[in-house]
């Protein structure tokens, strides 16, 4: 029964060896000349007016969540695509898509009504 596991199991060895190697190796062969301006901590030299800690308007928030939703349900196309492409049962599939998408285009009028997509 684990025998199904072992390629997965060797995917994930894979994809965190690659990325730790090409780290190791570009800390020990890449240049090393550390100065005092680099060891400072990173600040632009602007003037700063006003409060650091002042609050983001809630419109912005709701803005990158509406982002994060419709990006979602956009990237649950391509799987769709796939499975649609290699089955036989393309009439259930096209029809769930539908109302899947006939959903996700009522959302946007929504949205689009209220006003939640424009920035005063």
């Amino acid at each position: 029964m684990l025998d199904n596991y072992i390629s997965i199991l060797a995917l994930l060895i894979v994809s965190m060896a690659i990325p730790s190697l090409a780290v190791f190796i570009g800390h020990r062969v890449g240049p090393q000349r550390p100065t005092p301006r680099k060891a400072e901590p990173y600040e632009p030299r602007l003037t700063t007016t006003g409060s650091s800690r002042r609050r983001f308007p809630v419109k912005l928030y709701r803005i990158v969540a509406l982002f994060a939703l419709f990006d979602t349900l956009a990237i649950s196309l391509f799987p769709w695509g796939v499975l649609f492409l290699n089955t036989d049962a393309e009439s259930f599939l096209f029809a769930a898509m539908a109302a899947f998408m006939a959903i996700l285009f009522v959302g946007l009028a929504y949205v689009w009504k209220t006003g939640a997509l424009e920035w005063d």
